[in-house]
């Protein structure tokens, strides 16, 4: 009977083990919680982010970004500046930012309704912003973090 018990020791012990090395890493993972918020990557100068669609719009040129396509913001690269990234809005289509100091998971359509826009471009690093479509719908745009050539963000509609 002891040969039973064991084995059966062993394995509980390892299963224990296995789930507190989970537990462990899960909790120092260097990489984001999951959230219901929508994670994506753009290229600096590379493109143009319609938050409508959620889609990358092709990029034009330095002077014309993505030119007459449908596009609310794309992020510009100034090596003078770390992060690296800046927040250009479509001049065209009228779309306009707040730069809020609250957290990101704290914005809510009440913040948005009470903030205050501009469409002027903001010469610094960029982390945070609420934008306001066209249309007059609401986006809270957070950058996670910059890669080499780019910016991994996350963004959500305020309702």
């Amino acid at each position: 009977m002891s040969r039973v018990i064991i084995p059966v020791m062993r394995h509980t012990l390892f299963q224990a083990f296995t789930l507190f090395v989970l537990l462990v890493f899960s909790a120092c993972s260097p990489f984001p919680p999951p959230s219901t918020d929508i994670i994506s990557s753009i290229e600096f100068e590379d493109g143009c982010f319609d938050l409508t669609t959620g889609k990358i719009v092709q990029w034009v040129s330095i002077n014309e970004k993505c030119g007459r396509a449908l596009w609310d913001f794309a992020f510009l690269y100034n090596a003078g500046t770390n992060p690296h990234g800046q927040l250009a809005l479509n001049p065209m289509l009228d779309v306009k930012a707040a730069y809020p100091t609250k957290d990101y998971a704290s914005l809510t359509l009440s913040d948005a309704l009470t903030a205050t826009f501009t469409a002027q471009f903001k010469d610094q690093p960029f982390q945070l912003a609420i934008i306001q479509t066209p249309l007059h719908n609401y986006y809270k745009v957070h950058v996670i973090r910059e890669k080499l050539n780019g910016v991994w963000f996350e963004w959500e509609q305020l309702k």
